[in-house]
C-alpha cells in the first residue's frame, strides 16, 4: 500500500544537529506535498514559534503543525492548529518531584505554551532556547502551586543537565522513577534533558487522533524517529502493517522496534527514508 501519511519526530530526525532543515529534506517535503501526502510532526516540543519557523523554512504554504502531536503525545493540535486534547501532570506528582529530587535546573511546561522557571538562570534559558523554548517566564513561588485546581496546569517537568554534569543523569533518573511509583513517565528525548510527563498518553495515542482527523490508517503510514519517546509510535505502526523507520543516530531501544533503518539526521536520513519508502510509488504512477 502507498504511504499517505508520514508521522515524524523533529529533533534528531527532521532537523539536523544544528536544528536546521536540510535542503534534501525540504525537497522531499515539496514533492510529497505535490502528491498530497500528509506530513505530521510528532515531537516532545510544545506549540510555539518554532512551528511557524518550520513552515516558513519549508515554504509552499505548507501546513506542517496543523495538526500535530506535541509534548510526547500529551498535546494534540487540530487542523486549525488549536488545542484538541491535553494530558497533564497531577499536582501531587509535581510537588513530590520538586521537593525530593534535589536538582536545581528544572522547568515546567504549561498548557498555554509557556515554559516556567522558579528563578532566573541564564545557562538554563540558553539551553531551552537551543531547543525552541523561547516563551519563558520566571514565576518564583508560584512554581510550588502548579497543577493545583485554579492554578496553571502543566504537561510535565524537565530537568536540564549541562555537559559538565550529564554524568549525573542515570542517578537522577533512577531517583525520579522511584519517586513516581507509576504516576508518570520518565523520558530522555535529547541527551541534555530528562522529562517527567503524565502517564496514559504517548505519541502512539496522539497519532490515533490524527488518523481520526485526517482519515488515514496505520498500514498507510510511515513513522520515523530517533529517541526513546518514539518507541510506542513506531511499534504501533509496525504492528499494524505500516512502515517503521529508525534514524541512523537513533537509540538502540528504538532501532529494535524499527523494521527499516536509514542514515543519521546529519547525513540525509530523513530524505533517504522518503526516497526508499514513500516517493517511488507516486513517481511510478505518474
Amino acid at each position: 500500500m502507498p504511504v499517505k501519511l508520514v508521522c515524524t519526530d523533529v529533533d534528531g530526525t527532521l532537523l539536523d544537529s544544528d536544528h536546521n532543515v536540510r535542503e534534501d529534506t525540504v525537497k522531499a517535503i515539496h514533492e510529497m506535498l505535490d502528491y498530497g501526502i500528509d506530513v505530521v510532526v510528532c515531537t516532545g516540543r510544545g506549540n510555539g514559534q518554532w512551528l511557524r519557523d518550520l513552515r516558513s523554512t519549508v515554504g509552499r504554504d505548507c501546513t506542517i503543525g496543523k495538526p500535530a502531536v506535541l509534548r510526547h503525545g500529551r498535546l494534540v493540535l487540530d487542523k486549525e492548529g488549536e488545542t484538541l486534547e491535553t494530558t497533564t501532570l497531577k499536582h501531587e506528582v509535581l510537588k513530590r518531584l520538586v521537593q525530593e529530587v534535589g536538582h536545581d535546573m528544572v522547568v515546567a511546561h504549561d498548557t498555554n505554551g509557556r515554559t516556567m522557571l522558579r528563578d532566573h538562570d541564564q545557562k538554563l534559558l540558553d539551553m531551552l532556547a537551543h531547543f525552541g523554548n523561547t516563551d519563558t517566564e520566571i514565576i518564583g513561588d508560584e512554581f510550588d502551586r502548579l497543577g493545583l485546581p485554579d492554578e496553571r496546569q502543566v504537561f510535565g517537568l524537565e530537568f536540564a543537565f549541562p555537559e559538565n554534569v550529564q554524568e549525573n543523569i542515570p542517578a537522577i533518573r533512577k531517583k525520579v522513577e522511584t519517586l513516581l511509583e507509576g504516576d508518570a513517565v520518565v523520558l530522555s528525548a535529547v541527551p541534555s534533558f530528562l522529562e517527567v510527563v503524565a502517564a496514559g498518553a504517548n505519541k502512539a495515542t496522539g497519532i490515533k487522533r490524527i488518523f481520526e482527523m485526517l482519515g488515514h490508517v496505520p498500514h498507510e503510514t510511515l513513522a520515523i524517529g530517533d529517541g526513546e519517546n518514539d518507541v510506542e509510535m513506531l511499534q504501533h505502526i509496525r504492528e499494524n502493517g505500516g512502515v517503521a523507520v529508525a534514524m541512523g543516530n537513533a537509540v538502540a531501544k528504538l532501532k529494535d522496534h524499527a523494521e527499516h533503518h536509514v542514515s543519521s539526521n546529519n547525513d540525509g536520513g530523513w530524505a533517504m527514508a522518503m526516497e526508499q519508502h514513500v516517493l517511488p510509488h507516486y513517481r511510478q504512477a505518474k
